[in-house]
């Protein structure tokens, strides 16, 4: 049974029921699983939202009350004390953003905007936590920004089509405002100008739009956003996997990677593509495509599909289809990356595979 609404008080007077404990997950909803900390994860039941301690199994949750609706995505502020939830409700038919405080367990306010019944399938929070971006679904395809404090919107524009991943590029506060959103077909760089306007610039692979991949997902690297440190401990902490025989071959840059932030971009052909932040001219320069192998230094096989990635403190993690998760980690020597492990989801006591893993969080 899932958890759904906060129960209604008791018919002789007395207190109100409280919720407990409850059992279910939504796996469609896109990060459907958050690490809040060590020993506690935070995860979409019903309409509401469980917190769970994997130490002692202790729940406690958040919820929308009347106001809340079925969690479409969740993202977590980099503080780790606010989450927002993009909501499907139904009767206004407006795409609806919850943002909640975890510390108080409660609902802080409800980022809306108008349009015409699409509903919100991508969230995330600046690196600052002051901003959020959301993009929507058909038919109107916008992306929207917040100021978090005010619940104002900042800027929208409206997309050619749907983007299924909305991020904040990890640079320099003082610049200006830049995201990334990707899609089929698209993976395009907003940014903040002038009039309050979102600009965009389409990050090619090939010269036309019709040779661009089938995006599934894309991440940033290093996790920080402080490039340079991050860069020389993945250095340091892969030198001993990576440097060794190389998992499978890498397409070498002209340049070795600088500290400047990574996009990794993976694609439903099950090619990893990563390319270099070109601040301050929003260029973005294709550095190294790799292939997702499905096992640890086996090329035989067809790439499997990739869904999801990853950043972490080594390199990132992608996850694909058949219960696949991959470890790409970059080298001392030459700066690449080599997928150098691989695992294998599957169900306890049964030998099938899960199809998909749809979601990855550290």
């Amino acid at each position: 049974m899932e958890a759904t609404e906060e129960l209604a008080p008791a018919a002789d007077g007395g207190p109100p029921l409280q919720l407990a404990w409850g059992l279910g997950l939504r796996p469609a909803v896109q990060n459907c699983v958050l690490a809040l900390d060590d020993t506690t994860v935070l995860y979409p039941q019903g309409r509401t939202l469980a917190r769970l301690n994997v130490e002692t199994n202790a729940m406690t949750f958040l919820s929308g009350g009347e106001r809340g609706g079925l969690p479409v995505a969740v993202a977590l502020a980099p503080s780790r004390k606010m989450v927002a939830v993009c909501e499907q409700r139904k009767g206004d038919g407006h795409p609806v953003i919850g943002l909640y405080d975890l510390a108080k367990t409660r609902r802080l306010r409800t980022l809306t905007y108008a349009a015409n019944g699409s509903r919100f399938v991508s969230a995330a929070f600046s690196g600052d936590g002051k901003q959020l971006a959301a993009v929507s679904e058909a038919p109107d395809f916008h992306i929207v920004l917040w100021a978090v404090d005010k619940g104002r919107v900042e800027a929208m524009a409206k997309q050619p089509g749907l983007h299924t991943r909305v991020s904040f590029c990890p640079r320099d506060p003082q610049r200006t405002t830049a995201l990334v959103c990707s899609g089929p077909r698209s993976l395009k760089l907003w940014t903040l100008v002038e009039d309050s306007r979102l600009k965009d610039t389409p990050i090619y692979v090939g010269k036309r739009s019709s040779e661009q991949p089938e995006y599934t997902d894309h991440c940033w690297w290093p996790v920080s956003g402080k490039a340079s440190a991050a860069a020389k401990a993945a250095a340091k902490t892969s030198s001993s996997a990576a440097a060794a025989t190389p998992i499978q071959p890498a397409t070498k840059a002209d340049v070795q990677f600088s500290d400047a932030p990574m996009l990794c971009a993976v694609t439903a052909s099950g090619t990893v593509l990563l390319f270099l932040d070109g601040q301050p001219d929003a260029h973005y320069e294709l550095k190294q495509s790799l292939t997702l192998f499905a096992a640890h230094g086996d090329q035989t096989r067809p790439a499997p599909s990739a869904i999801r990635c990853l950043a972490c403190t080594r390199g990132f993690l992608v996850s694909a289809e058949k219960g696949l998760l991959a470890l790409f980690e970059r080298n001392a020597t030459d700066g690449l990356f080599y997928q150098t492990r691989s695992f294998t989801c599957a169900l306890p006591k049964a030998g099938v595979h899960s199809s998909t893993v749809r979601n990855i969080h550290i």
